[in-house]
């Protein structure tokens, strides 16, 4: 009987790890499906891209009927440059070693669909990218670090959830101040937070940190979701 019942107890600690386990394997983002064909014309359209350079595929990506698809820009994505990876992503981090905001002829001028493009190129090769990422983070003025965090809340990889994690208590600036916008630029440790509740899709908690909310605010935020990874209910 004894034996019995060092069975059930062993089993249940089995299954307990075991469900642990799928649910933080749920909670982490997942590479994009891309193997599956999307309709014809779609297809033609990533045909004609196939052989062309990273920068022409790149600056073709940021037009409307890719930004609108994330299904139809990773499967292009994924076809054009399945077999030579460096080319595509090499083009992806040049993306992410300027400012959100440089100053063009006296005008601001946003990247967002330049970094929208690299965030999509890493979401698909994450094996590649993940380790290239951690690395250019690690060597990089505080811009390119913002511009690393902005592009990585859903790339599939534990080498992210860490950077992520450890940003977290990184309160250098990394943006410049943005005159139509006001109030304190952002930290890399907001930047952080904004990614882990994109990546956890965590409820109820503030959706994102943006420079209206003062310092004191965010830190108050920050420790809040400190607590929810230290307490494990973030996976």
């Amino acid at each position: 009987m004894r034996n019995k019942y060092v069975l059930i107890a062993a089993g249940f600690v089995i299954y307990s790890c075991m469900v642990l386990a799928a649910s933080a394997a749920v909670n982490e983002p997942l590479r994009p499906a891309v193997d599956t064909p999307l309709d014809s014309t779609k297809e033609e359209t990533i045909d004609r891209m196939i052989g062309l350079s990273a920068a022409e595929v790149f600056e073709r990506l940021k037009d409307m009927e890719f930004s609108l698809s994330e299904e139809f820009s990773a499967r292009a994505v994924h076809r054009a440059f399945g077999n030579r990876k460096a080319e595509i992503l090499a083009r992806a981090i040049d993306a992410l070693k300027f400012s959100m905001i440089p100053m063009l002829r006296g005008r601001v001028a946003g990247r967002s669909a330049d970094l929208g493009v690299a965030r999509r190129i890493f979401e698909v090769f994450p094996e590649e990218a993940v380790p290239a990422l951690v690395g250019l983070y690690g060597s990089s003025d505080t811009v390119t670090k913002g511009n690393i965090l902005r592009v990585s809340g859903r790339i599939a990889g534990g080498g992210i959830r860490r950077l992520l994690l450890a940003a977290l208590d990184d309160k250098a600036t990394c943006e410049q101040e943005d005159p139509e916008v006001g109030g304190e630029p952002l930290r890399l440790c907001d930047l952080a937070y904004n990614q882990l509740v994109l990546r956890y899709r965590i409820p109820k908690v503030l959706r994102a940190i943006g420079p209206v909310y003062r310092i004191e605010v965010r830190d108050y935020h920050i420790d809040l979701m400190k607590n929810l990874l230290q307490t494990g209910e973030i996976r």
